[in-house]
């Protein structure tokens, strides 16, 4: 008897387009192999600068309604793949929440949409970049516009 080699999936959302081609990509793996999947939906930043209390409490309702749609909308995704999955939310797009969070619950993968930017890999480091170099575990990255001729959208296990 063999043992899997990815039994404890991670898959981080935030409502993108990228995020869903990965959640997608996770539930068929998970659906494949049999492994667990836990969906993490990661908010979006909040004001730096923000001027008034008003607009930091505006912020926090409009990012824990996406992590609510987002968490939603995997839950329908994964009924349609016939997957059972775990879902948990992070605060805050960092990099390190989402590797503390995956060696916190001993994931064996992570799978990450993304889509690149103008800026992307030289200027500024994306949080999937950041993933990718830190993470204890393989990190499956999914880019790309999915059915285009151009990009499949394959990603890659890092």
């Amino acid at each position: 008897m063999s043992e899997r080699y990815f039994a404890n999936v991670l898959v981080v959302i935030d409502g993108s387009d990228a995020a869903r081609r990965a959640l997608t990509s996770a539930l068929d793996l998970c659906q494949a192999t049999d492994a667990r999947l836990t969906v993490l939906a990661r908010g979006q930043r909040m004001p730096k600068a923000a001027t008034s209390i008003a607009e930091v409490e505006d912020a926090k309702r409009r990012r824990d309604q996406s992590l609510a749609a987002s968490l939603d909308e995997a839950n329908v995704f994964a009924s349609y793949a016939d997957v059972d999955i775990v879902t948990d939310s992070l605060g805050g797009p960092s990099w390190r929440n989402i590797v503390n969070y995956a060696a916190a619950h001993e994931n064996d993968l992570i799978v990450m949409g993304y889509k690149p930017g103008l800026l992307s890999g030289r200027v500024l480091r994306s949080t999937v970049d950041s993933v990718v170099q830190h993470s204890s575990c393989p990190v499956m990255v999914i880019g790309g516009t999915v059915g285009t001729d151009e990009n499949p959208g394959i990603g890659a296990v890092i």
